[in-house]
This record gives structure tokens, C-alpha cells and sequence, in this order.
């Protein structure tokens, strides 16, 4: 499969900032549309890795999100960390 033919034309859309254990910024993906890409585009990834024996298994689900910032880089303040406690 072609992996620069399914990335033409993709949009990302996303209404909530979240952080996981307050290490990682990150986007939740809206649309169903957009969620069915990422997910083929991922599907194709692993399958081109798999032909070169360089992926193993992943029994992990895919969860299509948009990493913003590593929170251990980010400088702190007062301020950014009330927002990044708000968020979960």
C-alpha cells in the first residue's frame, strides 16, 4: 500500500488537550472519517515493517492522538501548571 497516497488531504481535529500522568501533552483526534486514516495509515506502517522482519507483535490497541509537548522539556510556572492539573 501506498503510504503518501493516504496521507494526501488528511486534517486533524481536536477539541480537548489532555496529559498523561502529567509527562505528556496531547490531542485526542475527532472525526470518524480522519480516525479511519490515521488508522489505515498505521495498519500500513506495520505491515511494510513487518515485510522488512523488523516489527514485532503489538498487542496494544492504536490510539490516534497528537503529541504537543514532553512536560519533563517544558518550563514551569505557576500558571502552566494549574492548566496542566486542570486538564485531567
Amino acid at each position: 500500500m501506498n503510504i503518501s497516497a493516504l496521507t494526501l488531504n488528511l486534517k486533524l481535529y481536536s477539541t480537548n488537550l489532555f496529559a498523561y500522568f502529567r509527562k505528556v501533552l496531547f490531542a485526542k483526534i475527532q472525526g470518524e472519517k480522519e480516525l479511519e486514516k490515521l488508522c489505515k495509515i498505521s495498519d500500513a506502517i506495520k505491515e511494510e515493517f513487518r515485510q522488512l522482519n523488523i516489527y514485532g507483535d503489538d498487542s496494544k490497541p492504536f490510539r490516534p492522538h497528537l503529541t504537543l509537548a514532553k512536560l519533563s522539556k517544558v518550563k514551569w510556572n505557576k500558571d502552566f501548571k494549574k492548566h496542566v492539573r486542570s486538564l485531567n
